[in-house]
């Protein structure tokens, strides 16, 4: 039995840890301020879907699809995308708060944080090479084996990164967040 397409629909208001969204495949559907905290959306599929102002902490996402999936305003923490099908994999996030979640392992390369807040976001052996981490907060984010080969930094703060365990050739970065490159050799910049 094949699971429902659902197209160009419209959600809002919808607390989905009430009443379980159906489980299907979502087409570029529209998702205003519902809420799927510590809800089950495992094996969906969202293409080319917008979230604004959702909140879908701690979700569990196992084999979950989010391709060109864009998220505006969205709480998120503790969000599992290291459980998600990793085929086609693309999104964007605006102004999100996913602190705690884990990106570990993904390739995610070009993806594009604008204003979010990654406080303790796992990003280990993650390919984020051309990434954007415009006005984003990545206090105690870990970047360990990580690809971020022209990604930019320019705009980012509270960041630490070794550039002994990370891929940064052509990475960008601000005279202001040298420190999140050099902190952990101890020295003292003026």
């Amino acid at each position: 039995m094949s699971s429902p397409l659902i197209i160009e629909e419209v959600f809002n208001d919808k607390d989905f840890s009430q009443t379980q969204l159906i489980k299907g495949e979502y087409d570029r559907c529209t998702f205003n301020s519902c809420v799927f905290e510590n809800t089950d959306i495992s094996n969906y599929s969202f293409l080319e879907c917008v979230f604004n102002n959702c909140n879908l902490s701690n979700a569990k996402s196992k084999h979950t699809t989010l391709n060109d999936v864009i998220f505006r305003d969205c709480k998120m923490i503790g969000f599992p995308f290291r459980d998600c099908n990793t085929f086609l994999m693309a999104m964007a996030f605006e102004r999100c708060n996913l602190s705690f979640a884990s990106f570990d392992s993904l390739n995610i390369k070009g993806t594009q944080f604008n204003s979010c807040i990654l406080e303790s976001v796992d990003f280990t052996t993650c390919n984020l090479s051309r990434s954007s981490f415009k006005d984003c907060n990545l206090k105690s984010a870990i970047f360990e084996k990580s690809d971020l080969r022209n990604s930019d930094f320019r705009n980012a703060h509270d960041y630490i990164i070794s550039p002994e365990n990370n891929r940064l050739h052509g990475a960008r970065f601000s005279k202001e967040g040298i420190h999140g490159l050099l902190s952990m050799y101890n020295i003292t910049i003026e």
